[in-house]
C-alpha cells in the first residue's frame, strides 16, 4: 500500500471539478495541484452537514468542501469532496 500525500484524500469528483476549472491540466497535474492546495489551504468553518469549508491560497482562493476523515490506503484522511471557485473573484474578473 502506498501512502497518499497531502492533507486530504482527493475524491474523483473533486478532481473532475478541478479539471472543469483548469481544463488544460492532465489528471496527474490536477491531482498534484490539489495535493499542493491541501497543504496551503486554511480552515474557514464547519458546515451544517458536518463537512468543513476550507479556502485555498491567492490568487485563485478556491473553496474546498472536506468531509470527515475516512480510512484510505492505510491512513485515515479527511476527503476533499468538491472544489468551488470563489464567486467574488468571478464577479471582479467580469
Amino acid at each position: 500500500m502506498g501512502l497518499i500525500p497531502g492533507r486530504w484524500f482527493v475524491t474523483p469528483h473533486a478532481l473532475r471539478r478541478y479539471r472543469e476549472i483548469y481544463p488544460d491540466l492532465s489528471d496527474s497535474a490536477a491531482l498534484a495541484a490539489l495535493i499542493a492546495l491541501s497543504e496551503r489551504a486554511h480552515f474557514v468553518k464547519r458546515l451544517a452537514s458536518g463537512a468543513e469549508a476550507w479556502r485555498g491560497p491567492k490568487p485563485d482562493r478556491l473553496r474546498c468542501v472536506v468531509a470527515p476523515a475516512q480510512p484510505a490506503a492505510g491512513r485515515t484522511l479527511p476527503q476533499l469532496v468538491t472544489v468551488i471557485r470563489d464567486p467574488l473573484l468571478r464577479r471582479r474578473a467580469s
